[in-house]
């Protein structure tokens, strides 16, 4: 039982290398990817437009949204040459263009709405980080958006805010839910949307894109929580692989959360002309939520700091467990070791070989030495 428990204790150990060593091979290998789009930018003239994502097979769509306080039309543009001539008068227009891999599109687009081809190329980087731009006729803000894929994981979605005169234009690499309640909201006239122009959409569509961040640390919670109790259990082994991709997607998660909450500190000290004065106070709001989700990804990341030291904690408990038990079982025979050396000489006279029962005796005193040291660990709490 004893060399049972040592080799199910050992067998762990040994695999404590191998997985320390594979863990952070697994994280880059789940980078690699990055590396791989950014090479296609290499050699570009600033301003050209090339598409750097995953969504190739989307086809890119054109849906306008325009409202004021009576109505509210949604209509699909198949034309995007005829996207500008189809902006409803007296209202605020919602242009939301998913689906970046077609260029002429994207393009033409830029040409109608004077977008400069740096924002356009930006537009279709969808590695960029967050950042503020203001143009002379715009105010634009990148930021990404998270949603979970119901599989464990989250989707990630590059996003453009293009605020003009009475007009935004949302470009999207892929589709999403995000916006489904703002949307059934303006359109059943709940809330302050229709009553209020384009600048408030501005900050209505930030803050549900934000609101995305919540539900990335809520699935972050869950994550290290199992972690934490699987590694608090009885006979859990090495967890650092799956530590390690958990820090991988924190450490993925702020690259866009730290550039977003000094997009957000440029947009409101800037203050940009399509942005009424007395609407600055929701932009500061967005502002006290990145605040607020910068202190839980500083939380989670002390956590997950926390994490690690506890699983090496434990491998170094289990490694402490089998040296005590090689060591009890070496202290054991040490006592038998030296009975059997002793017998073990070749001398003439020996008196006990010549005893009748001195075989039987010899195991009795061995029996009775390991009894008598096994008791002994067991009242001191060592077995």
């Amino acid at each position: 039982m004893i060399n049972k428990q040592i080799e199910k204790t050992v067998g762990k150990i040994v695999d404590v290398p191998k997985d320390i060593i594979e863990a952070p091979i697994k994280t880059i290998k789940k980078l690699s990817p990055l590396f791989k789009k950014i090479k296609i930018k290499i050699g570009s003239p600033p301003g050209s437009l090339d598409y750097v994502g995953d969504a190739e097979n989307l086809e890119t769509t054109v849906k306008l949204r325009a409202y004021n306080q009576d109505d509210f039309i949604e209509e699909v543009i198949s034309d995007p040459t005829r996207i500008k001539e189809s902006l409803k008068e007296g209202c605020v227009n919602w242009i939301e263009v998913t689906g970046l891999r077609d260029l002429s599109s994207i393009s033409e687009i830029g040409n109608q709405f004077n977008i400069h081809p740096m924002l356009l190329e930006d537009i279709l980087n969808t590695q960029h980080l967050p950042k503020y731009e203001e143009g002379e006729n715009y105010s634009a803000i990148i930021l990404k958006a998270f949603w979970d894929d119901g599989q464990g994981s989250f989707k990630k979605n590059h996003i453009t805010l293009v605020l003009t005169n009475n007009t935004i234009i949302q470009f999207q690499d892929l589709e999403h839910d995000l916006l489904k309640a703002k949307i059934g909201r303006i359109k059943q006239s709940r809330g302050r949307a229709r009553k209020l122009k384009v600048d408030y959409l501005y900050y209505v569509l930030l803050d549900a894109f934000i609101d995305s961040y919540y539900v990335f640390f809520t699935n972050m919670n869950e994550k290290s929580s199992e972690l934490e109790e699987r590694l608090l259990s009885k006979g859990v082994g090495n967890l650092m692989d799956e530590i390690h991709s958990l820090k991988a997607e924190l450490n993925d998660f702020r690259k866009n959360l730290f550039p977003l909450r000094d997009t957000i500190t440029n947009l409101i000290e800037d203050e940009p002309k399509f942005i009424n004065k007395k609407n600055m106070i929701f932009f500061s709001d967005l502002k006290d939520h990145l605040n607020q989700l910068v202190e839980y990804y500083l939380h989670y990341n002390e956590n997950i700091k926390a994490l690690v030291d506890l699983n090496s904690a434990i491998l170094s408990n289990n490694l402490n467990a089998v040296m005590k038990t090689l060591t009890i079982i070496a202290t054991i025979f040490i006592p038998l070791t030296f009975i059997a050396g002793i017998y073990g000489m070749n001398f003439e006279f020996m008196p006990e070989l010549g005893w009748k029962w001195g075989y039987f005796i010899v195991w009795g005193v061995m029996v009775l030495v390991t009894l008598g040291m096994f008791i002994f660990f067991r009242r001191k709490n060592w077995l």
